[in-house]
């Protein structure tokens, strides 16, 4: 979406504790649009740290999640990202509780109303800056 060479700035909305112990760590990121007549509140306010701990009791893991909406510097085709990431353990489990299933029940047996937006997902790695 964007290099060292063009600077981006975005708005940063944590949601859930990232884990801050390793340098590297997986990360999948939802490149997510608001439905027709949905607003960011609306899909902050369904991506909420409840929801979050909901999933995260149901597979055994601790992800964290982070929005980010785009600011100067971007004209994208997305309205914001949906940032998940965990240790490595803990990612595998929400990569199997995907495939399972166990998130998606999770995710209905927490609250059934359908999300405000549409998200496609990308898997990448996360790496500390050290100087």
């Amino acid at each position: 979406m964007t290099t060292c060479a063009k600077p981006v700035f975005t708005t940063s909305t944590p949601v859930a504790q990232m884990p801050t112990d390793t340098p590297k760590k997986p990360l999948i990121v939802g490149v997510c649009n608001l439905n027709d007549g949905a607003t960011f509140a609306e899909a902050a306010k369904y991506l909420s740290s409840s929801r979050v701990d909901a999933v995260n009791a149901a597979i055994g893991a601790q992800t964290g999640m982070m929005l980010w909406t785009p600011g100067f510097g971007i004209n994208p085709d997305f309205d914001f990202l949906q940032v998940v990431s965990g240790t490595h353990d803990d990612m595998m489990a929400l990569f199997d509780g995907v495939r399972t299933g166990t998130v998606q029940k999770a995710q209905t047996a927490f609250n059934a109303t359908p999300s405000p937006a549409s998200c496609h997902w990308d898997l990448s790695t996360s790496y500390a800056i050290t100087q």
